[in-house]
């Protein structure tokens, strides 16, 4: 079916690996415009001068079409939004942001292209406008969770971390699951309240266990915060979980040494060397400290 194809190409565009990329090509060849379009679509991302000299025509030919779509109808906001989008995934900020203020004259009222054009002011070194423009959307939503958390990683890039922290403790009331709104709060409150920074990095990797950026960072707080069982424990399980996490062998390390179990962390160094994902600094670290704790000449 042209639509299973369709909804293929789509879904291909979440991944573009080298075989993805191959069959969106195939498919912007589809005799159904629906599959070429959505080929065409899931592509933007990749630049046209990377593919293959015989791939390009039929990607061009597919956008083209693509494009006609979206423009055919220049009074619908809808549409306005969706090239925006496109022009995002082809890295062209300054087209998406005129697409998306177009679909904002529009439809003032819709909240996707402002939050979007929020994102695009903001990489493109216009904060105001960034800021102006997640605020209107917030004022359509207040609730709205993932405007308070973009809101709350703006703020916090312009280094306002009392606002930052608010907005985010804003997403968590709209959305108590949101692990990264967690993690950012607790990074943020760490400095000044690290007892109530740690409890929300607490929670964010309990939202998402698998994550071993939280993980690691609450064995880091811990540590910080003298609670060195706590933080042995956290960062045990995290190298059981994540044997190549590099940054929580040097950590946990550390705790060790300061506990004075040397075994412990000479043998912790050599599973490093040979079990962890290292660069040449981190490399030349567990090396240097293995060294030093009498375990075997770094290289």
């Amino acid at each position: 079916s042209p639509l299973v194809r369709a909804a293929a190409a789509e879904a291909l565009g979440d991944r573009l690996t080298l075989e993805a990329v191959e069959a969106l090509v195939g498919a912007t060849r589809d005799e159904y415009r629906l599959v070429r379009v959505r080929a065409a679509a899931a592509l933007a991302p990749v630049p046209p001068q990377s593919l293959r000299e015989e791939w390009r025509a039929s990607v061009r030919g597919a956008t083209a079409e693509f494009l006609d779509i979206l423009q055919a109808r220049p009074d619908d906001a809808h549409s306005h939004f969706n090239l925006g989008n496109f022009h995002v995934n082809r890295g062209d900020a300054g087209e998406a942001i005129k697409s998306f203020e177009t679909a904002t004259r529009l439809r003032p009222d819709l909240v996707p292209p402002l939050a979007n054009l929020g994102q695009v002011y903001a990489v493109s070194g216009r904060p105001r406008e960034a800021e102006e423009a997640l605020r209107q959307a917030l004022a359509l939503e207040p609730a709205n969770a993932a405007l308070l958390f973009n809101l709350g990683l703006f703020l916090g890039e312009q280094g306002r971390l009392t606002e930052a922290a608010e907005a985010h403790r804003a997403a968590l009331d709209a959305d108590p699951e949101m692990a990264q709104a967690a993690y950012n709060l607790g990074v943020i409150l760490a400095e000044g309240k690290p007892r109530e920074g740690l409890r929300w990095c607490r929670r964010a990797a309990e939202l998402r266990p698998g994550e071993p950026d939280y993980a690691y960072t609450v064995g880091f707080y811990e540590d910080r915060a003298g609670e060195n069982d706590a933080a042995t424990k956290t960062l045990e399980a995290l190298l059981d979980r994540h044997p190549s996490y590099a940054d929580a062998y040097l950590l946990l390390g550390s705790i060790y040494e300061r506990q004075g179990k040397t075994e412990a962390a000479r043998a912790l160094y050599a599973r490093a060397l040979e079990a962890a994902d290292l660069d040449r600094r981190q490399e030349y670290q567990v090396a240097s400290r293995l060294q030093a704790l009498g375990g075997a000449a770094a290289d």
